[in-house]
């Protein structure tokens, strides 16, 4: 009687449906630290300076310190086209460690 239900059972058996797993990876990479450094601006004259300048002397501190605002404006575009070459290039890293996967 045993061996009847057992036979029976294991005639009756259900496969049960495969389980999908997915996995997401994670991967931090991050900016190297001289890209994320602040970039000081040149500062303005103070008033009692400047109004103590002559007017030629004026212009000429003028047109110096926007000399000295490009350039940290250079500067500050140098490190953002460095962030954009960064990140551009882990993305290339991710996108072929993903294609192994």
């Amino acid at each position: 009687m045993v061996f009847v239900l057992l036979a029976m059972t294991g005639c009756s058996y259900i496969m049960p449906k495969p389980v999908v797993v997915e996995r997401t990876k994670i991967k931090i990479i991050k900016i190297p630290e001289e890209l994320t450094e602040t970039v000081t601006a040149t500062p303005p004259p103070t008033p009692k300076m400047f109004m103590a300048l002559d007017t030629p002397s004026r212009y000429r501190l003028l047109f110096s310190i926007i000399g000295e605002l490009q350039k940290d404006i250079g500067q500050c575009n140098n490190k953002l086209e460095g962030i954009r070459e960064f990140v551009k290039a882990a993305e290339t890293v991710v996108n072929s460690e993903d294609k192994k996967d």
